[in-house]
């Protein structure tokens, strides 16, 4: 996939989600009156919504220097700051699903039991944990980036003949040997737990929401909730959907070997990504009150001004 064609067909995808991730930045700050979020929904969703922002923005302005090409540490700069707001946003979203896992499934075990009591600093200190390991995620995934690029040459060793205008960065052949491999096992380890915290907490919700209703349904008692339960099973097999596809992507870009330059391109890498979070993005609107109010409010306002005129 070229430039070309990567932008005319992410462009309006890239477009959309911002509005959207802008609209729901808005709800967040100028909630309706009477609805607060409480804590720490509030924590992942602002790192999802606000780190959706900066990963779209950074994309652009990645792709504007690409093309010109006449600052190469600002490119750097802008990759950088993608990889962080994408790691943080793909770990947000792993968590906010364990958050509705604990919220909805009813505790069988003791670990479980604690965990739904001590929600609250579970997931602050998850939080954290995960910021300390998304610099390291990141840390990888700049020095792979450096690797792929034609124009920026990274050295391992003293030897190194670069043409002019080159970006040239040398490192000690100890530190791949050591520090780097150590990194990378890292990541990866990072990438199952939260790969498998996300298809667990995803499947035990859907599970358990599908087995609810299909027992009341059967005993013939209407549930209050019904419409809310069934909308956070679609949305949940949505999310996990994506969430699945997009890690497999991740996956075979971090095990395989670079033999297919079109599969590791990165505008293809980009338009998959895209594809995830601007479905992820639907999703979460969908399953958030907040948004779904503010929306539906809008829409009863522009039906009454139709109606006046």
């Amino acid at each position: 996939m070229d430039f070309l064609t990567c932008a005319i067909l992410n462009g309006p995808f890239a477009f959309f989600s911002i509005m959207v991730n802008l609209f729901y930045a808005f709800c967040m700050v100028r909630p309706n009156h009477g609805m607060r979020i409480k804590q720490p929904l509030k924590l992942l969703l602002s790192s999802i919504i606000f780190c959706t922002l900066i990963y779209l923005i950074s994309v652009c302005l990645l792709f504007l220097v690409n093309v010109s090409k006449e600052n190469v540490y600002f490119l750097l700069a802008s990759y950088v700051v993608l990889a962080w707001s994408l790691s943080t946003s793909l770990s947000s979203s792993v968590w906010l699903n364990f958050f509705y896992c604990t919220q909805i499934v009813p505790a069988q075990t003791d670990l479980f039991i604690w965990i739904k009591k001590n929600i609250k600093p579970v997931i602050y200190c998850i939080w954290l944990v995960e910021r300390i390991w998304g610099l390291i995620d990141v840390g990888v995934m700049f020095f792979d980036y450096l690797n792929l690029n034609n124009h920026i040459y990274i050295s391992w060793s003293y030897n190194i003949t670069m043409p002019p205008g080159a970006v040239y960065i040398h490192i000690p052949s100890t530190f791949k040997s050591n520090v780097y491999d150590i990194a990378k096992h890292i990541m990866h380890c990072h990438f199952f737990l939260s790969f498998s915290v996300m298809m667990i907490s995803s499947g035990s919700t859907i599970a358990y929401l599908c087995t609810h209703m299909h027992r009341m349904v059967g005993n013939g008692l209407p549930s209050p909730n019904f419409r809310s339960q069934v909308r956070v099973t679609v949305t949940g097999i949505v999310q996990g959907v994506l969430y699945f596809f997009c890690s497999m992507m991740t996956v075979y870009k971090a095990f395989s070997e670079p033999v297919s330059k079109e599969l590791l391109n990165p505008y293809t890498h980009f338009t998959l990504v895209n594809f995830y979070v601007t479905g992820s993005s639907l999703t979460l609107g969908a399953g958030q009150s907040l948004f779904r109010r503010r929306v539906e409010g809008m829409w009863l306002r522009a039906a009454q001004c139709c109606k006046a005129n």
